[in-house]
């Protein structure tokens, strides 16, 4: 709360008539997450690749503790799992994957219309590695990303993208810190 006029905190003799007001900063250690749709150019049956975009929390640690790494995906109507899923992380500009079973792990949530990736804790212990010894690059917003990529079928005619029907999903990300705090984005 500011009210204004104020005393001006540096020169008690001084009055303030304009305060400027900014947003609070995100919580330390809260990842953000952001899915690229793909093009819909194509439809009815076409292949869409989506990617996901989730930050690696600079603070994760290599024994999993209390942490937890979960994203949830959930598709719209007029979109079918289609696999192709690579989860990595760039390296001097190369991905380094993730192996499944060992490092994550998937799941088919609700009937299939969505899945949850969940970092294991050889995933955890590669990650934190990786980002100690400098190994994961920055995107253009310096934070480290984990990139999960996968495809769909779009079982949508071309009327119906041009009637404004939009199949995005939604994605969601749950991390738990070392000391047990949960960050949802």
């Amino acid at each position: 709360i500011a009210a204004v006029p104020m005393v001006d905190p540096t020169d008690e003799s001084r009055t303030i008539n304009t305060v400027h007001i900014y947003p609070k900063n995100r919580a330390a250690g809260k990842p953000v997450i952001e899915k690229d749709p793909p093009l819909l150019e194509d439809y009815n049956g076409n292949i869409l690749t989506w990617t996901i975009r989730s930050e690696i929390p600079v603070n994760i640690k290599a024994d999993i503790g209390n942490q937890k790494y979960v994203i949830t995906d959930t598709m719209a109507a007029g979109l079918t799992y289609a696999g192709n899923m690579k989860v990595y992380y760039q390296s001097g500009g190369a991905g380094i994957g993730l192996n499944l079973c060992t490092e994550y792990s998937t799941t088919a949530v609700d009937g299939g219309t969505s899945f949850s990736i969940t970092l294991e804790s050889d995933g955890f212990s590669i990650l934190a590695n990786a980002l100690a010894a400098g190994e994961i690059d920055q995107d253009d917003n310096g934070r480290y990303i984990l990139y999960v990529m996968y495809d769909t079928v779009l079982n949508i005619s071309q009327e119906e993208l041009e009637a404004g029907i939009n199949p995005n999903n939604e994605v969601d990300l749950e991390f738990t810190n070392e000391d047990g705090t949960d960050y949802h984005d």
